[in-house]
């Protein structure tokens, strides 16, 4: 803002701020602490990407409410604590959006699947779309045995793209609650 065009200003910036206060500490002690919150203040909200800031809140609302909450800690208790927050609000997000299992049945047209599904009103075919982990399955386990009058079920999981071990005790359960409902 005062005219520097390249990198170097920014790094004499500093080696001239580094001399200062090796050299003349006690010029630096005279002045108000007030007046140096101030200037970090300053700096600070200058640093703020106000226009990210607005992308990612009009995208996501739940990303938002992350960005403000990390933001907010960060400034209430200490910067690690407001990162790990972060970091901590984004893994239990992106574990509520992964855990959203979609589970199509008959009702699909073969264009959108592109797969042909039996059509018998004893027979259900279901086509699981989205990883199956330890956080969709109860709520797969719950949407398969709301099967009523049925004799055969069908799961099709060429569209789950992830599955784990939770995954795998899931359709075990599911075979076995299956077969026990005959």
């Amino acid at each position: 803002r005062t005219g520097a065009r390249t990198r170097l200003a920014s790094v004499i910036k500093s080696i001239m701020l580094v001399l200062f206060v090796l050299l003349f500490p006690q010029v630096l002690q005279g002045i108000p602490l007030a007046a140096l919150a101030a200037l970090l203040v300053s700096k600070g909200i200058k640093l703020i990407e106000w226009d990210a800031m607005r992308e990612i809140w009009r995208g996501s609302r739940a990303e938002g409410y992350v960005l403000l909450a990390t933001m907010l800690i960060a400034i209430m208790v200490d910067l690690t604590a407001g990162g790990f927050a972060g970091l901590l609000f984004a893994c239990v997000l992106f574990i509520r959006q992964m855990s959203d299992v979609k589970l199509v049945s008959q009702s699909v047209s073969k264009q959108d699947m592109a797969i042909d599904l039996p059509l018998c009103k004893f027979a259900r075919t279901y086509i699981a779309d989205g990883p199956l982990f330890f956080g969709a399955a109860e709520k797969f386990i719950e949407n398969i045995m709301r099967v009523e009058n049925v004799k055969v079920v069908i799961l099709h999981l060429r569209a789950a793209r992830f599955m784990d071990l939770t995954g795998v005790e899931t359709l075990l359960s599911i075979k076995s609650q299956l077969q026990r409902h005959a």
